[in-house]
């Protein structure tokens, strides 16, 4: 019953979408009845049909992601929803893993500390996330899955001073993926000593720095064979 859901939706998807280029289709061949009876240039005429192939443009575009986001939404909603995911896409070993290019993901149901979670994801054979640095793909697939959780992530600057990941590479700041002012080291959280020595990604999608001890969804990730 779920499948047959999400398959009416592509299915209106699709349909809208035949829709719009019929629509294109028409205007066309009204714009070029116009240019012929009422002696518009061919120049006005090319402008007004490049703007209509810019605005169909946009709102495929758009379609397409609303598509996607209402099928991650409908699909996050049906039980274990990892594992019809993972029969789409085949070569994670644990039923509750999301693959996504050559890595699976766990986005953990249960919280813990960072150090905790970090311990947990190296029991598994993975590591608690990290995102190779220029892939925005990867940061897009990630911050969007994320929302509106908070998770930990395998960001740390609490043995050097200077963030790292957890297996020791050296993590290069990137602000537009950082909520504004961040990371501030905050000392006010009241969850005992030190300022804010790990990282997160909040629930807006941005990065956060937050106090190690405190508990929060984590995000595993594994690399694929």
């Amino acid at each position: 019953m779920q499948i047959k859901k999400l398959s009416n939706i592509e299915t209106l998807m699709t349909g809208l979408g035949s829709s719009l280029s019929s629509f294109a289709s028409k205007q066309e061949e009204n714009l070029q009845k116009l240019e012929h009876q009422q002696d518009v240039s061919h120049t006005e005429v090319k402008s007004l049909m490049d703007s209509l192939g810019f605005a169909l443009s946009a709102l495929r575009d758009k379609l397409t992601t609303d598509s996607l986001m209402t099928s991650i939404v409908f699909l996050q909603s049906i039980p274990r929803t990892q594992r019809i995911l993972n029969l789409l896409t085949p070569g994670c070993s644990e039923p509750d893993w999301i693959p996504f290019r050559n890595s699976c993901y766990l986005f953990s149901q249960n919280t813990m500390n960072w150090t905790n979670a970090k311990d947990y994801c190296e029991e598994k054979g993975a590591m608690l996330l990290k995102i190779e640095d220029g892939s925005e793909e990867e940061w897009k697939f990630v911050s969007n899955f994320a929302k509106p959780h908070d998770y930990w992530i395998g960001l740390t600057d609490q043995n050097t001073g200077q963030w790292r990941w957890t297996d020791d590479t050296p993590y290069t700041i990137n602000e537009e993926h950082w909520r504004p002012g961040q990371p501030d080291d905050w000392t006010e959280h009241n969850l005992g000593e030190g300022g804010e020595d790990c990282g997160q990604i909040a629930f807006d999608g941005m990065l956060n720095d937050a106090h190690c001890s405190a508990k929060m969804k984590y995000i595993c990730e594994e690399m694929r064979n």
